[in-house]
């Protein structure tokens, strides 16, 4: 097995980690070109760390959850393994199977298919607003009912009908 990341970049003082990010693409790049030359994005993420687009070749990056060098360096190496198996492989390259596992070893790293940090995971956003026909009491709910079926009030045999979405905010406030 080959590890080339031997002159890998290192994360220096007083630099973004944007940077570093593009200085480690461009070396990974260098050291293991692609079929098609991929497009390094940050995007808000909260629960992924990064995403591997097969179709687009694109790798994004999450600027909330990569906070320090060694995510940023683990995520990338994750995502550009992914590219490196599709492109070698085709579609049989995809998710994290063996194409990607060996692509992780030749990049150096263990392939891990989970990352391990902190998240920001499942914190609603807004809330949907149900008001009962009978009694006009409001319920809040993270998500609307399916459509097409009637929900009934239990203390007062009223139907509920939807009123509207509110950030979560207001409802906090209202309370």
């Amino acid at each position: 097995m080959n590890h080339v990341l031997i002159d890998e970049p290192p994360f220096r003082e007083g630099s973004s980690l944007t940077e570093y990010a593009d200085q480690l693409f461009a070396f990974l790049w260098a050291a293991h070109p692609l079929k098609h030359v991929p497009i390094l994005k940050w995007k808000a993420l909260r629960v992924s760390a990064g995403l591997a687009n097969y179709r687009t070749f694109q790798i994004t990056l999450s600027s909330k959850i990569l906070v320090d060098a060694e995510r940023v360096r683990i995520t990338l190496l994750h995502e550009y393994a992914h590219l490196m198996a599709f492109s070698k492989y085709g579609r049989n390259g995809t998710g994290h199977g063996a194409a990607w596992r060996e692509s992780m070893n030749l990049l150096g790293l263990h392939p891990h298919v989970r990352h391990r940090y902190e998240v920001e995971r499942n914190q609603s956003r807004q809330a949907v607003i149900y008001r009962c026909s009978r009694c006009n009491q409001e319920l809040a709910r993270s998500r609307k009912w399916r459509r097409g079926t009637r929900y009934m009030h239990v203390h007062c045999g009223g139907t509920w009908r939807f009123v509207a979405r509110k950030p979560m905010t207001e409802i906090t406030q209202d309370a």
